[in-house]
């Protein structure tokens, strides 16, 4: 059977954005599919960006210090860095769209990835793309602040991520982030 979870990350303003996620995965599958959904999203943003993912890899490598420097990052309030708003009524002017297809039993997904409002030479997306995963991240760990187990995989995830930057291309990605997931989740045998 598939589940399908759908992503929007929607900028208002440069400095104020939102998190949405919608799924219908059962709940004991729904930490495993949103690791899953983390590093399918890191990886093809630090893939995205070309040479200006590595600083993306970085910030990734920070956070997988461990779930203490992570619940940092999830309070971390910076006049430099988006804040994190409940969602309008109405869409950003920047947007990240994605879905992810997740199919339980084989454990594995399908990822896609969309962007809106950059413009035809994708203007402001090396500054967009790299913040709506830290978004991203700082979103999951809110949802799970109470749960020092998830909270310390999705740090671990984090730097996981990171440590493939170089290996990512189209054809090892999804192999990629489904392997960091199983790690992580303690699915690997």
């Amino acid at each position: 059977m598939s589940y399908k979870l759908n992503l929007e990350i929607d900028y208002y303003r440069q400095e104020e954005a939102s998190v949405f996620l919608e799924s219908n995965i059962p709940a004991e599958q729904e930490k495993y599919s949103q690791v899953l959904l983390f590093c399918n999203y890191a990886c093809r943003n630090m893939y995205n960006l070309g040479e200006a993912g590595y600083s993306l890899a970085m910030a990734l490598s920070g956070v997988g210090k461990g779930k203490d420097f992570l619940k940092e990052i999830i309070n971390y309030d910076s006049p430099d860095a988006p804040r994190l708003v409940d969602k309008k009524g109405e869409n950003g002017t920047k947007r990240f769209l994605a879905t992810m297809t997740y199919y339980g039993s084989e454990r594995i997904a399908n990822f896609q990835l969309k962007t809106k409002g950059f413009g035809l030479l994708a203007r402001g997306v090396g500054y967009y793309s790299p913040n709506s995963v830290i978004l991203l991240l700082r979103y999951l760990g809110n949802k799970h602040i109470k749960d020092e187990g998830f909270l310390e995989k999705l740090s671990e995830a984090s730097r996981l991520c990171s440590g493939a930057y170089e290996d990512l291309s189209p054809t090892t990605e999804g192999k990629i982030t489904t392997l960091i997931a199983n790690e992580v989740m303690g699915l690997l045998n």
